[in-house]
């Protein structure tokens, strides 16, 4: 995926605004990761 954005954005001063979009859509992703953890866990308590 990086590679693709790499090949979009070939100019210098892009890269750098590619790797940060890259890293806030990994930094949602993870915080979407860690409240469906703790629904998953709040639904096992449930039970």
């Amino acid at each position: 995926m990086l590679s693709i954005l790499k090949k979009i954005t070939p100019d210098k001063n892009e890269k750098k605004t590619v790797s940060d979009i890259s890293k806030h859509f990994i930094s949602k992703l993870s915080l979407k990761l860690k409240e469906g953890k703790n629904s998953l866990k709040m639904i096992l308590a449930k039970f």
